[in-house]
């Protein structure tokens, strides 16, 4: 019995139900339609926005049917659909990846100025066991040995060349490759592996469109990187389309994939007054990176991710079946008491408050909140955790889409690479001060795919 929809299915999306008759020819931006419980039908062109609504649906109704009778979960199930595979998993029993009890090395201190950090903005182990840091705080890159001892530092607040005025991301694009992108001059600046400076240039997704975001590489490249929305804020939710596209290591233009559903906004009404908008507290947001070739897209709406060629044809569709977790109002309560946690009482908390209860947050959280390349090409996806988790589970998925092992990691721990061997990531401590660490990270077997 095939478990996966016919052309035409109707099943729950969000609060909603929706029917979809989806009928795809060509490649990713032909023609589709989707029809409304109403009736009413809309045809979707050049636009992955609506689509990534289309295929939510038609998941999630193959689902409903593709259960054992006892609830259990059943082997993923694989469709071929004029070209693009649809791989369907469930959440079961996999391979567990082991993060060591503490960390293996600590980069951090509130009273040595040389290990001091402050708005980590990225952070990679080079080959030969030292670690750079992108400080944005001091405008520079710091390196450190093995063991975590200051070597020097690259770099200074400025906009002349070797200088940074606001590092936004740090991308290693190779063995002895470094890009630090300023996003204060939109300036790509290329460094070897000891910080000497090879090139610069801007970044660029088009002609006209500015990177948003931190951008992914692979060795050898290109760049995967989102692009700025447009549209203009409007009160309460909204949520615009973004462009994702690929850049060259030069910083230019290569192939537009396509755009999608973007970052979820809240727009900031004060005395009936519009004054601005920013992202919506346990939205969710336009997800990418790249490895193997693949160039991978997520929007949180579900727990579905498409990869897609460096041609910008969609490849694969990877699909976990998960429950969303309800946003409550223990999960809002929480929330709105760690954004006033360091508050003192007054008037001013008192109108943060206000604010935040005025907020209409999501019915449910987003599927994930990160999407990881590993060195060695497999795909990590953080599940996207609720205010107050501890820890959180990481997903890891083959290059064909296939669920094949996870692990569980410190919430509070934000993960720049996953290497052989090791995670390595930023934290805060309970004074506030940051930490660059680095944990082993071992496999449940040796060679373990």
């Amino acid at each position: 019995m095939s478990c996966m929809p016919a052309a035409g299915a109707c099943g729950r999306y969000g609060t909603g139900e929706r029917c979809v008759d989806w009928r795809r020819s060509g490649r990713a931006r032909s023609r589709r339609r989707f029809r409304t419980r109403s009736g009413r039908s809309v045809d979707m062109i050049g636009s992955n926005t609506d689509r990534w609504l289309a295929l939510a649906v038609l998941l999630s109704v193959s689902l409903v049917a593709c259960r054992n009778p006892d609830g259990s979960s059943r082997d993923p199930l694989v469709r071929d659909s004029s070209g693009v595979r649809i791989v369907v998993n469930f959440d079961g029993p996999v391979p567990i990846w082991q993060l060591s009890p503490a960390p293996l090395l600590d980069i951090g201190s509130e009273t040595d100025t040389l290990t001091t950090l402050y708005q980590v903005e990225g952070a990679h182990r080079l080959d030969d066991g030292r670690i750079v840091i992108a400080n944005r705080s001091t405008q520079e890159l710091r390196f450190y040995d093995r063991d975590g001892m200051f070597l020097y530092a690259a770099g200074r607040k400025g906009k002349g060349p070797g200088e940074y005025d606001y590092i936004a991301w740090m991308a290693r694009c190779g063995a002895d490759t470094l890009y630090v992108y300023d996003i204060g001059t939109n300036r790509l600046t290329v460094l070897d592996d000891h910080g000497e400076m090879l090139r610069m240039g801007p970044l660029m997704l088009s002609d006209n469109t500015l990177p948003y975001g931190a951008a992914s590489c692979q060795p050898g490249g290109p760049f995967v990187v989102a692009g700025w929305a447009t549209g203009r804020p409007t009160p309460g939710r909204h949520r615009f389309p973004m462009p994702v596209g690929l850049a060259g290591l030069d910083g230019q233009p290569l192939t537009m994939i396509d755009t999608f559903p973007g970052v979820d906004r809240w727009g900031i009404v004060i005395d009936g007054v519009l004054r601005g908008s920013r992202p919506l507290p346990l939205g969710r947001n336009l997800l990418q990176t790249i490895a193997d070739d693949h160039v991978y897209v997520g929007t949180g709406d579900v727990y579905a991710v498409n990869a897609y060629g460096l041609d910008g044809t969609l490849e694969i569709s990877l699909r976990l079946e998960v429950t969303p977790r309800a946003v409550t109002k223990a999960v809002v309560d929480t929330y709105i008491e760690q954004q006033l946690r360091d508050m003192e009482d007054g008037e001013r908390r008192k109108r943060r408050r206000r604010s935040l209860l005025a907020i209409d947050f999501p019915e449910s959280l987003p599927a994930y909140a990160a999407l990881v390349a590993a060195r060695d090409t497999m795909l990590w996806i953080q599940d996207y955790p609720a205010p107050g988790d501890e820890d959180v589970v990481w997903r890891r998925f083959s290059p064909d889409g296939y669920y094949v092992g996870r692990a569980t990691i410190p919430t509070a721990l934000r993960v720049f690479e996953i290497g052989h061997g090791y995670v390595l990531g930023v934290r805060r401590d309970d004074a506030d001060v940051e930490h660059v660490l680095l944990y082993g990270f071992e496999s449940p077997e040796p060679d373990s795919r």
